[in-house]
């Protein structure tokens, strides 16, 4: 699985992610699935 870090602004914020991709080609495109944070809103939380 390829990882790469990313950011986009959103209202103002600057919101960090991971995008996680499967190798291989898509069949056409790929679904996705959006986790958002959990209760500490931090994404390194565990």
């Amino acid at each position: 699985m390829k990882e790469e870090e990313v950011s986009f602004f959103s209202e103002g914020e600057r919101i960090s992610a991971i995008l996680r991709l499967p190798e291989g080609s898509p069949p056409g495109s790929w679904p996705a699935i959006v986790q958002g944070p959990g209760w500490l809103g931090l994404k390194d939380a565990k």
